[in-house]
């Protein structure tokens, strides 16, 4: 089989550490009541079930845990799609890493119909999109990211990690059909999606992780430009009422989130012989690190490219309707890669020549 993906090239930037668990984990009170105003329905993750599950995954003989220290949304996708490319079969990987305040699209959606774009550039919001399918998603730095690689899909292994992390901290995590993890019966922490690519199948899952977000940050961001009016067989967000793990248990910071996270990854291949979280090494990687490799630098690049993130949007109409002296107008912009593409008119109660001339126009 293929040996590990190289990190990086060795760098003095990067280095490595191991985990020990905290003594003391739980809150006097791991489960308080969230008031109403905890959390809000948003637009978020995934908006399709996950794909049905193929065999039981065959044993893993070894296990990779890698923290990015980077939070550029680019460079860390642009890793992950590396670190897909690479993977080795017999290898079971889990990336976790976090992004500046970021929007990140699914790959087959509108931008204009999930965001708006000119909002997020007056705040300064980085808007991505990545290689996956599902829902647009708002990551921060109180968001953690959780890339699982894996020899075939298997979701259900995935979230049963995350869900036994969540146990640790005296929470009861529910996880839905659509790959999704909910507290407190409502309020939805995690969302998924999933890309499943060559012979052998190789495949990511990420997961967001709301652990401490800016929850109103989500409403604003994800208020898209296009609210009406558009026809598109583009992938549609769901909304769901979200919550912070946090406002369950104030115990729960990132750091302690990991440890868990650690202990029930290692658990879950009992077959690679790993007991302990002190025996495997966290490799850590930042963007000194992905800039001496040449294909995350490439893979950049193209997250970068106006023709990524605007140019892919599927085909949509958007119409309009708009009364003037002459009449009632209906215009249909036809959009292609980001761009008009043609334009129709259909005129209503208008002079029939003045409507002739239009079409003609346009």
């Amino acid at each position: 089989s293929p040996s590990s993906p190289p990190l990086a090239v060795p760098s003095p930037h990067s280095h490595s550490h191991s985990y020990s668990l905290p003594h003391r984990l739980l809150h006097p009170h791991p489960y308080p009541h969230l008031p109403s105003s905890t959390a809000g329905f948003v637009r978020f993750t995934s908006s399709t079930p996950s794909k049905p599950e193929p065999n039981p995954l065959p044993p893993a003989t070894k296990l990779r845990i890698i923290h990015s220290h980077s939070t550029d949304p680019f460079a860390n996708l642009a890793y992950e799609s590396y670190l897909l490319d690479q993977f080795d079969p017999q290898e079971r990987t889990l990336l976790i890493w976090k992004n500046r305040p970021s929007v990140i699209l699914g790959r087959n959606q509108n931008v204009w119909r999930e965001t708006n774009p000119d909002t997020l550039a007056k705040e300064k919001v980085t808007l991505v999109r990545r290689e996956s399918g599902g829902g647009c998603v708002y990551h921060d730095m109180g968001n953690l990211n959780l890339s699982f690689f894996t020899q075939r899909h298997c979701p259900s292994k995935n979230l049963e990690i995350l869900r036994k992390a969540l146990v640790g901290l005296s929470l009861h995590p529910r996880v839905t059909d659509r790959s999704e993890v909910f507290l407190d019966h409502d309020a939805k922490v995690t969302g998924s999606a999933f890309r499943i690519t060559g012979l052998d199948r190789s495949t990511y899952h990420h997961c967001t992780l709301l652990v401490d977000a800016k929850l109103d940050n989500l409403k604003t961001y994800l208020a898209p430009t296009l609210k009406a009016g558009v026809k598109t067989k583009a992938t549609e967000s769901v909304r769901a009422r979200v919550g912070n793990v946090k406002d369950f248990n104030p115990v729960a910071t990132d750091s302690v989130v990991r440890d868990l996270l650690a202990k029930e990854f290692i658990a879950a291949y009992p077959e690679v012989g790993i007991t302990s979280v002190d025996e495997l090494t966290v490799d850590v990687v930042n963007e000194h690190d992905f800039n001496r490799i040449p294909e995350v630098k490439k893979k950049m690049e193209q997250f970068q490219s106006w023709e990524w993130i605007y140019g892919k949007s599927p085909l949509f109409t958007k119409s309009l309707l708009n009364f003037f002296e002459v009449g009632f107008l209906e215009v249909h912009l036809h959009v292609k890669h980001g761009l008009v593409n043609s334009i129709d008119v259909a005129p209503a109660n208008l002079n029939p020549q003045f409507a002739r001339l239009l079409n003609e126009i346009f």
